[in-house]
């Protein structure tokens, strides 16, 4: 006993370092633990409030020629809040992908009207097929959708006399787009992306017995038609966390260029 005690008299001082040592030690686990706790909270917080609005597209009706000699394309939309917390502040838009043509250099166009404008959705809860909901399409914006139409099957019409084997070239593409906010004042966005075309009508030829089935022709003015999602290319779905800023810019941008294709 008394070697023992000699030896912690005589070793008091770097018992003391080692002792200071793992209190240190100790507290900077406990901080981290802590920090890391305290980060976990935020997340959960944050994780109890997350609307995800599902977007789908009923119908794309385009209009015959008015009297004022215009035209509308016309599509409505559904929304249902399938996140865990509601949708506050909802802002509908949209955008037409020229694939194959463009208007001097552009080839995207936005939808004829300012977003439209939803106060919320609850959880469940499900938008009604109405004006406030549709994204608008007019005039020009049409016009240039059916030249881009015509370009595709020029395009794919020469790649099968050249190669049949090449990809085919891609359909226009509508993307329809959902901002909006929880009650946190934390900012998402969802998006649906299709390719769209004309679709396919079939002619029965009863006396040769035959069916020829082809696309769609374009309509006249006196004519309405409604488009078709592509068949073999799978609308993407997304939906994400976005700045503010970001909607901003993104608005800034489509409200611009919305009257150049009226």
């Amino acid at each position: 006993m008394n070697h023992l005690i000699s030896w912690i008299i005589f070793n008091q001082v770097l018992i003391l370092i080692i002792t200071n040592i793992l209190l240190v030690i100790v507290t900077l686990a406990y901080v981290l633990l802590t920090r890391s706790m305290v980060k976990f909270a935020e997340r959960q917080v944050k994780v109890v409030s997350n609307p995800i609005l599902g977007i789908r597209i009923t119908k794309m009706h385009i209009s015959k020629v008015d009297a004022s000699r215009g035209r509308t394309l016309t599509v409505q939309i559904e929304l249902v809040n399938i996140g865990n917390g509601p949708a506050i502040d909802i802002q509908i838009d949209g955008e037409i992908i020229l694939s194959n043509s463009d208007v001097n250099g552009e080839k995207v166009i936005p939808s004829y009207t300012e977003p439209r404008r939803l106060p919320f959705l609850m959880v469940g809860e499900k938008s009604e097929d109405s004006f406030e909901t549709n994204v608008y399409f007019r005039n020009k914006a049409i016009l240039y959708l059916f030249d881009d139409f015509r370009e595709e099957a020029r395009l794919n019409q020469h790649r099968i006399n050249i190669n049949p084997e090449m990809e085919a070239y891609k359909a226009s593409k509508l993307i329809v787009i959902v901002y909006y906010s929880n009650n946190l004042g934390q900012q998402f966005k969802s998006s649906l992306e299709i390719y769209v075309n004309l679709g396919m009508e079939m002619n029965v030829d009863k006396d040769a017995k035959s069916v020829t089935v082809k696309p769609k022709e374009i309509p006249t003015d006196d004519q309405e038609i409604e488009l078709d999602n592509h068949p073999y290319i799978r609308p993407e779905f997304r939906s994400v966390l976005i700045k503010e800023k970001e909607i901003e810019q993104e608005l800034v941008k489509r409200n611009s260029n919305r009257k150049l294709f009226a």
